[in-house]
């Protein structure tokens, strides 16, 4: 079973924003995989008697969806995506937090987007507490997960001239996470 000692991973940590990402996937046109990523990302994991936990938050004006203008105005202002005038953040919980020895992560928590929170599950790696150079403890955690954006109400679409649908509704979410021992 996943576990792990508090004695081992023990305090709150904060993310290293500068060496962390987050980013999410999507299949465009049938042809291709359409990647984004954010650059203001906020995480905290907490770790003491009552177990692991972990919250954060992203600025979704951070996307790193540029160009062209009217594309970027369209996905992350517009109602059928982000609606990021309404909804400047995107926020995640997790109070089931299970780490293991051997370096599996699970987490099972709540996604808040567009102002609608949903339960998510994610599953990736960690690695375990380890000291910088500079003195600090450092951990890190890779993990990853699904969600259909309809449950968010991010329901746009174009059909393809086949019928078919020109983006997915899968969309697949990676973050890479390194934590700083900050209490």
């Amino acid at each position: 079973m996943l576990s792990i000692s508090t004695e081992r991973l023990a305090g709150t940590f904060t993310v290293d924003a500068a060496h962390s990402t987050l980013r999410f996937s999507i299949a465009h046109l049938k042809v291709a995989t359409f990647t984004a990523a954010f650059d203001d990302i906020e995480c905290t994991l907490i770790a003491d008697e009552e177990g692991i936990r972990l919250a954060g938050s992203v600025g979704v004006e951070s996307v790193s969806i540029r160009t062209p203008p009217g594309f970027r105005e369209h996905v992350v202002y517009g109602g059928e995506f982000f609606d990021a005038s309404r909804y400047p953040r995107i926020g995640f919980r997790a109070s089931n937090v299970r780490l293991s020895d051997d370096g599996r992560l699970e987490l099972d928590g709540e996604l808040t987007l567009k102002g609608v929170t949903q339960p998510f599950h994610a599953s990736g790696t960690w690695r375990p507490p380890t000291t910088d150079p500079w003195g600090g403890t450092r951990i890190g955690a890779d993990v990853s997960a699904t969600i259909d954006r309809r449950h968010w109400h991010m329901t746009y679409q174009l059909p393809m001239p086949d019928g078919s649908d020109a983006i997915g509704y899968e969309v697949s979410i990676s973050a890479h996470f390194e934590l700083i021992h900050s209490e």
